[in-house]
């Protein structure tokens, strides 16, 4: 018999959604089998299913060790336990609580990793919480915390991950309902006057990974918005802050460029010419574009210190 005792973070969850991610290699008809019969249960008694999970609830699964480690995938998952230790962690956490992390991501890693080689932010903060005892191999088979938003990989700043489910749950629905205010620092080339909202229509090319914006709604595009701020003019660039009202790939991005104002260093909608000689001084594996504030809905705010490439690109003007 293994106990498991319902922690914190993963209340409010019904119980066969937790068993379906504790033996996720268990057919869902199986599991309430198993419920029907009482080889499993809830705090000593038969469950159906559909209760919801509290902080302190017990549930008892009455199978034989080979039986659950099967249906528990932990040879895999343990594997994996593994070679996350073995990851050296490197990240900035800007905050933590029990069920978000938050992270500063500088340019040049990825968010997640696109290959089954590659080391990302998101691994890194796993190997992270595992050496800081926040995450054990029982809690990483039940439960795998991760990245809830992405930068692209030469973007800077502010990424939120979830610790918990409860966490995950509202992570996700604030970003669905654009009730987080996401606000980013852009150093853009020339003197920028187009202060105020821009809207466009964006159509992304998902094999070239470039998007095209369009003045008025076209077939197959997504309606985009961002208020434009001049921060700082420090002539021939100007520090920009953009504030997303939508959330989509390279928004930020794609509307400085089709305003004559492409991001310093944008090697997809920058201008090559003018980036050239600055390349030359100021080796850098990015575009200078930081996600500098985050705003959740309940008020708490969270923000990223501006990398100093940007102060010396500045200053070199």
């Amino acid at each position: 018999m293994k106990e498991f005792v319902i922690r914190a973070e993963e209340s409010s969850q019904r119980l066969d959604k937790y068993l379906r991610r504790l033996l996720p290699q268990a057919a869902g008809g199986f599991l309430y089998k198993m419920l029907r019969k009482k080889n499993i249960t809830l705090n000593g008694s038969r469950a159906t299913g559909k209760e919801l999970l509290a902080k302190g609830d017990a549930v008892r699964i009455y199978f034989s060790d080979d039986t659950f480690e099967k249906f528990a995938g932990h040879t895999d998952s343990d594997a994996e336990y593994e070679a996350l230790k073995r990851i050296a962690p490197d990240i900035t956490v800007v905050f933590e609580d029990a069920d978000i992390i938050v992270l500063s991501k500088p340019a040049g890693i990825l968010t997640q990793k696109a290959k089954d080689t590659d080391i990302s932010l998101n691994e890194q903060m796993l190997s992270y919480l595992i050496h800081s005892g926040a995450l054990n191999k029982e809690q990483f088979a039940a439960f795998r915390p991760s990245v809830m938003n992405r930068l692209d990989f030469g973007t800077s700043g502010i990424v939120l991950a979830a610790k918990s489910l409860q966490g995950a749950r509202s992570l996700a629905g604030q970003i669905a309902s654009h009730s987080l205010k996401k606000e980013y620092l852009c150093l853009v080339h020339g003197d920028f006057r187009d202060q105020g909202k821009a809207v466009s229509y964006l159509v992304k090319d998902e094999t070239a990974n470039l998007v095209s914006l369009y003045d008025e709604p076209t077939e197959g595009a997504v309606r985009i918005e961002t208020d434009f701020s001049v921060e700082q003019r420090i002539l021939p660039f100007t520090l920009v802050r953009a504030g997303l009202v939508t959330g989509k790939s390279h928004q930020i991005r794609s509307q400085l460029a089709k305003l004559g104002h492409p991001i310093v260093f944008d090697a997809k909608y920058g201008n090559r010419q003018s980036d050239a000689p600055l390349r030359k001084r100021f080796p850098y594996l990015g575009q200078l574009l930081h996600a500098h504030r985050v705003v959740l809905e309940d008020g708490r705010e969270f923000a990223a210190e501006m990398p100093g490439i940007f102060s010396s690109v500045m200053s070199a003007s």
